[in-house]
């Protein structure tokens, strides 16, 4: 098949894509809920609101299993390809070993009487808050670094 013809089908699947998921989450923030008169929390599940969760968990999967499928091909037509990768993948990991060292789960309090609320749940969220802020101090630091390093080099001249 020509390439722009493979493109322009794959333009046309994503914007697809995209449409769905927008209209499953304009669904499920126009659905009024069932809220509790005390804590002001949702109390029911609402079908457009997991529709709407179940189908970016679908794309996710979906996404992640294409993304393991294509790296391990590329690796395997050509190895050298993947050491930067690679070394991406180990410094990523070693931050989210940072990260996980900094979560703490709250194991009583009003949290836990919360429905579906367990210390699992409670920690993978505080492990994505705490990724969050590894990840975002690692990224302003490079930029000073990169800053600094640039001033130095026009002073340099």
């Amino acid at each position: 098949m020509n390439q722009k013809v493979i493109s322009l089908a794959l333009g046309i699947l994503v914007g697809i894509l995209i449409l769905i998921g927008v209209i499953l989450v304009i669904g499920a923030m126009q659905t009024n809920a069932e809220v509790d008169p005390e804590t002001q929390q949702v109390m029911t599940d609402i079908p457009a609101v997991s529709n709407s969760v179940s189908y970016t968990m679908i794309l996710f999967w979906i996404s992640a299993a294409l993304i393991g499928i294509f790296t391990v091909w590329s690796i395997i037509q050509n190895p050298k390809r993947f050491i930067p990768a690679g070394i991406g993948v180990a410094v990523f990991g070693v931050l989210i070993l940072i990260a996980s060292a900094m979560v703490t789960v709250e194991k009583s309090g009003y949290i836990m009487t919360l429905n579906d609320t367990t210390e699992g749940s409670l920690y993978w969220g505080g492990l994505g808050i705490q990724a969050t802020f590894v990840l975002t101090a690692v990224a302003v630091l490079l930029i000073l670094i990169q800053a600094g390093a640039g001033i130095f080099r026009y002073f340099q001249k």
